[in-house]
């Protein structure tokens, strides 16, 4: 995908300080930016802000433009439609028209905004939304000189919300704790990726930050036998810590199906919010948390959100009902299935664009459920060459196939 350059543009009128649901304002604009990249033929991706007076306060009005291949009026009716509404293939919502729509449409009748479209086709779209918000009275200066008042308001969101750190360095230790404290959240130690293994328990922690680089056992290895010592329970939200470089260990984190890597060291504000939006798509359920014994279905459920990676999946069940996520699932293995046949064909005639294509689309599909082993394995099909590295294909495939069989066997 091409880079695209963005433009912001912010009206004057537009408060330096408002109160308003910060988390789902920026992945609201994350997705609408996102989509316009991924539709975008020429020119630049253009982002506008204004307000205008409400009753409440004020009504913010952000406007994503791209000059890409636009949408037909018919179409609209159908853009922001529910996983359950929608009848088109599973790589469409991969690609941005029906998962991430669907999810902002969702976020924003829930703020008590709206959100809406304007496009010609082959020459463009405008999305935009509007969010209610209300000005912040103090200036920018007072509300600097009152921080312990801005730390109590801003950490009311993880205020008593159970961490496990761990971590080994007793300078990072005492930092680490000493941030989550002031944040409100209730905190235990471990010193290293064994001893977090020993004090992880789902029923016990809401959220889990963990060191890369620790003694006895790493990070990395720690989360594997997490997951596979809990394998079929929703596991809370996995936050990886490291020094190293990152996109050695991103790649490293999203085998194992961790998406949030932080680099150390970890400025206050930085973790906040990793910590709030974290949170913030974390499942609550509390019949869940309830020990009890699970019913034929309810394992067959588990088990198949922990194929997932943990923040997809509560992302997903955020959003949508179980069985619309498990429909959406099965529409996945068929697509997943015919796409891999095609990529067979395509070595056997050694046409390298149409393998490319198909993994490509596989491997968007499966990001977006948080199938990352399949995404991986996609992504390496992506990068051959039928004609000289028809093995490594075949192997890529093949193993694809076998997660497909056993996401398919928790349906």
């Amino acid at each position: 995908m091409e880079n695209r350059a963005t433009v912001v543009d912010v009206t004057p009128d537009v408060p330096e300080l408002f109160w308003g649901d910060a988390t789902h304002l920026r992945q609201v604009i994350s997705n609408l930016v996102s989509n316009a990249t991924r539709y975008s033929e020429g020119g630049p991706i253009i982002v506008r802000a204004g307000t205008r007076d409400d009753d409440q306060g004020i009504l913010l009005r952000v406007s994503i433009e791209d000059f890409g291949i636009g949408i037909a009026e018919a179409d609209f009716k159908d853009l922001f439609k529910d996983i359950s509404q929608i009848s088109n293939s599973l790589t469409a919502a991969a690609q941005g028209t029906g998962l991430g729509l669907a999810i902002c449409k969702r976020i924003l009748d829930g703020c008590g905004g709206q959100i809406g479209v304007e496009s010609i086709l082959g020459e463009g779209s405008v999305f935009w939304f509007e969010l209610p918000g209300k000005i912040v009275e103090n200036t920018l200066g007072a509300i600097v000189q009152k921080d312990d008042e801005l730390d109590l308001l801003q950490s009311a969101q993880l205020e008593g919300e159970r961490v496990l750190v761990a971590e080994d360095n007793i300078i990072n230790q005492k930092m680490l704790l000493t941030y989550v404290e002031r944040l409100g959240l209730v905190s235990e130690l471990a010193e290293n990726g064994r001893v977090a293994l020993e004090k992880f328990d789902p029923e016990k922690f809401d959220i889990v930050l963990m060191d890369v680089a620790m003694p006895e056992m790493d990070g990395l290895e720690a989360i594997r036998k997490i997951q596979e010592k809990w394998q079929g329970h929703v596991l809370p939200p996995i936050l990886l810590l490291t020094a190293h470089v990152m996109e050695a260990i991103e790649d490293d984190a999203r085998s194992i199906g961790i998406e949030t890597v932080l680099s150390k060291p970890i400025p206050y504000v930085e973790l906040k919010n990793a910590l709030e939006l974290a949170l913030s798509t974390r499942v609550r359920n509390d019949n869940e948390k309830r020990p009890s014994m699970p019913t034929a279905s309810d394992s067959g459920k588990k088990n198949l959100i922990s194929l997932m990676s943990p923040r997809k999946s509560k992302e997903l069940l955020e959003m949508f009902d179980y069985e619309d996520v498990r429909s959406l699932v099965e529409k996945y293995i068929l697509d997943c299935s015919e796409r891999l046949d095609m990529i067979r064909d395509a070595q056997q005639n050694g046409e390298a664009v149409s393998l490319a294509e198909q993994a490509h689309s596989i491997k968007g599909s499966s990001s977006v459920l948080g199938f990352e082993d399949i995404s991986t394995h996609a992504h390496l099909i992506e990068q051959c060459d039928p004609m000289n590295e028809d093995e490594q294909a075949t192997e890529n495939v093949t193993a694809i196939r076998r997660k497909l069989q056993e996401i398919s066997a928790c349906l």
